[in-house]
């Protein structure tokens, strides 16, 4: 493990690990919460069965659309553009007053592209190590994003307990995504394409 952080491969692995940790937060903070706030919101329960499906279809169709537009386009670009588009998307869900099917269609949106985004990062983890490493970095970087899986929904339940509105949570935890977008997109322009 200490080749992680020597020579060449220190400042892109601590750059992976901070990517991961933030894209966890707010992956963790959405997987949390977007439904139960979607209730507390007055979605009816019949309608949040169907924003939890919604969620989880979102996930798995943004994963899969990462993966091929990944081969035409980059996989760097790709991640990069998810995680900003993920933040439009969060914004949306948590600021504006939609009728049911939008609200449906915005967690759909919502959970493509940071799902979507985060899958990718397992991509990059792969790419930046040589292979006599690369389990022991692919592992390391699951393990230090996984402070940002605790964080997140620890952090959005204290900060609606002290009385932030559902809407400024939402936009505080934009944050984390873009900064793993920018990451992405600045930090391993050597290293993945």
């Amino acid at each position: 493990s200490k080749a992680l952080l020597s020579g060449e491969l220190k400042v892109p692995t601590l750059a992976l690990w901070l990517a991961f940790t933030m894209s966890f937060a707010t992956l963790y903070f959405l997987l949390s919460w977007v439904v139960k706030l979607a209730v507390e919101s007055g979605l009816n329960i019949e309608n949040a069965m169907y924003a939890g499906i919604t969620l989880s279809l979102g996930a798995f169709c943004g994963a899969l659309t990462l993966g091929y537009l990944s081969t035409k386009l980059g996989l760097k670009r790709i991640i990069s553009l998810f995680f900003f588009a993920g933040a439009v998307m969060i914004m949306a869900y948590g600021n504006l007053k939609v009728p049911v099917v939008l609200v449906l269609v915005l967690i759909f949106f919502v959970m493509y592209f940071v799902q979507g985004g985060f899958i990718g990062l397992y991509a990059v983890a792969a790419r930046l190590y040589p292979t006599e490493i690369r389990t022991t970095g692919v592992g390391w970087a699951i393990g230090a994003g996984r402070l940002g899986a605790i964080v997140g929904p620890a952090a959005a339940g204290f900060m609606l307990g002290t009385g932030i509105s559902i809407e400024w949570t939402f936009i505080i935890f934009v944050l984390p995504v873009v900064v793993a977008g920018f990451v992405i997109a600045r930090l391993f322009s050597e290293v993945v394409d």
